[in-house]
């Protein structure tokens, strides 16, 4: 086998384990200490010739909504975000929910 379909046999493997676990892009690298760049590049091609999508950090990071009690008649929900659950009730800040998410998105 020539040494760049070696290559990018490693890193199709990689970017398959990648898709199997739980973390974004940015996580995998650091946890299995790859360079976030290199990654991406090769999760391009990977993209390209599969026709698919594997940046889960360009997916929306919104989960589920769940309601908190059906025999509540308040617009209260829970937001799930990676491993992060914030409660949501009625009379919430918009301002203060989305500096939360901001901040939630750059820690996961």
């Amino acid at each position: 086998m020539k040494k760049s379909l070696e290559k990018e046999k490693m890193w199709f493997e990689r970017i398959e384990k990648y898709k199997n676990s739980e973390f974004s892009m940015k996580q995998y690298c650091v946890k299995n200490d790859l360079i976030f760049t290199t990654f991406r590049y090769w999760a391009s091609k990977y993209n390209k010739k599969n026709n698919t999508f594997t940046d889960k950090t360009n997916k929306s990071s919104w989960t589920k909504l769940e309601e908190i009690s059906s025999t509540n008649k308040s617009s209260a929900f829970k937001v799930k975000i990676y491993s992060a659950t914030i409660e949501v009730n009625e009379n919430f800040d918009l301002i203060t929910f989305e500096n939360i998410i901001k901040v939630l998105k750059k820690l996961c």
